[in-house]
């Protein structure tokens, strides 16, 4: 089983947005909603930035840092 490094857990309405590195697949996201079922898309991202701002983009939760 190849090992993951989560760089982010952010609760949202929806459920829990999750940043994770894999040595083979760069930067990812997934959403874990509430029912337990699991989401995202298959790009990759270079910095966990990138894929925070793509998560909550897919997930329309979007906001603007105050």
């Amino acid at each position: 089983m190849p090992t993951a490094k989560i760089h982010l857990l952010t609760v949202m309405p929806i459920g829990i947005l999750i940043v994770y590195f894999t040595a083979d697949s760069c930067w990812q996201f997934r959403v874990l909603t509430n029912e337990g079922k699991v989401f995202g898309l298959q790009k990759l991202y270079y910095t966990p930035e990138a894929a925070e701002t793509a998560g909550r983009r897919w997930v329309g939760g979007w906001k603007q840092e105050l």
